[in-house]
């Protein structure tokens, strides 16, 4: 039987206009005009083969539009796990 499980998260950063801290000593402060838009997407699932063996799988991918708050820098990353459980109980 296949158990599948989700999760989806949306974040979204935006750089600011007031620098108290002098943009904290950052000399490319000025590079940064846009927000940023960070995004994870994950799917897992579990496979039984028998009574003490099963299979596992987890695929994640997370990307971040205006990286850096840099328009047009986008980064993207996909990850993937997979494994095997086996009971001697």
């Amino acid at each position: 039987a296949w158990n599948w499980g989700n999760k989806f998260t949306l974040f979204r950063f935006s750089p600011t206009t007031r620098h108290f801290s002098e943009n904290q000593r950052d000399r490319e402060y000025t590079k940064r005009n846009a927000a940023y838009h960070a995004i994870a997407l994950g799917l897992n699932g579990n496979y039984k083969v028998r009574g003490d063996l099963k299979l596992y799988g987890h695929l994640t991918l997370a990307g971040i539009i205006n990286a850096g708050n840099i328009k047009g820098v986008n980064k993207f990353d996909t990850q993937l796990t997979t494994g095997v459980s086996y009971s001697i109980l």
